[in-house]
């Protein structure tokens, strides 16, 4: 059974397909039908599925249900949410269901996806103890750091990367902080949160980063619409490495994104609109 297929009896002829397909799958012949070529090279983007006036073009992948039309693009509807959304560090003690946490990744997947590749695993952690060991690792990380912040090796800096030094010089009172801050039984870095989500994808593919990050934001932007809030750890990104042996992602795969979510403790009930940075125009 082919991939792509034409319903000719209620095709239009209109030759959308050809004109947006990116692998040029569709052949205007003639006036004629659109003919299907190449489709091995197909990477079922849904362009031609979400173009079609006629919804003549069929997948075999991609069920009719799943094709809905017509999308609202204003910004009258987007802006507000956007400008509301917030890092949400403090959060209700109280367990998301499944069903609820398979939506907001269901919805991460409609994030674009260089070349459409669709790689990226999620894996939820509800366990506290696992949270403590990976607060462990985080901090064992910044404690190693630190031992190499000493005068000798910031004075090697200096003499080859003046803008790494000043870096490394901002960032210590904060890694000290982080660490004082666990050693005195807090959790600086996760906050004890109900959930956290690990984004991890094939580490061979150079484009696993941004398909992992455009994944992380959709699931944001999903959670921040049924009224919970996320933050994303950046901290945990420094000691990818040892969380990634720790929870046994295997060996190809990178981790890319670390969320905390749940539900906020605290309402945030303003929007903050920001100023843009500098535009050019050529």
């Amino acid at each position: 059974m082919p991939k792509i297929s034409i319903n000719t009896g209620i095709c239009t002829k209109c030759n959308l397909c050809v004109e947006v397909c990116p692998k040029k799958i569709f052949n205007l012949v003639n006036k004629s039908f659109p003919e299907i070529k190449n489709e091995e090279t197909c990477i079922e983007c849904g362009h031609c599925l979400a173009i079609c006036p006629a919804n003549a073009v069929e997948y075999p992948s991609i069920k009719k249900a799943e094709v809905i039309g017509k999308a609202n693009k204003s910004l009258l509807i987007i802006n507000p949410v956007l400008a509301s959304i917030r890092s949400v560090r403090k959060f209700k003690d109280i367990n998301i269901e499944e069903n609820i946490i398979n939506d907001l990744i269901n919805t991460a997947s409609l994030a674009p996806a260089a070349s459409n590749a669709r790689h990226v695993e999620f894996l939820i952690i509800n366990n506290k103890t696992v949270m403590r060991d990976m607060e462990k690792l985080v901090i064992r990380h910044f404690k190693n750091l630190l031992k190499k912040m000493n005068p000798f090796v910031k004075a090697i800096i200096y003499l080859f990367s003046r803008d790494y030094y000043h870096y490394i010089k901002q960032t210590r009172p904060s890694i000290v902080s982080l660490v004082e801050q666990y050693e005195n039984g807090k959790a600086p870095i996760f906050r004890d949160p109900p959930h956290v989500i690990i984004i991890y994808a094939p580490k061979v593919n150079p484009m696993s980063k941004d398909n992992c990050d455009g994944q992380m934001h959709y699931f944001r932007l999903a959670a921040h619409a049924k009224g919970l809030g996320s933050c994303v750890i950046g901290y945990a990104m420094n000691s990818h490495k040892a969380l990634e042996k720790y929870l046994k992602i295997g060996k190809k795969n990178k981790i890319f994104g670390v969320l905390t979510f749940g539900y906020p403790k605290y309402n945030y009930s303003k929007m903050i609109f920001r100023k843009s940075g500098r535009i050019f125009m050529n």
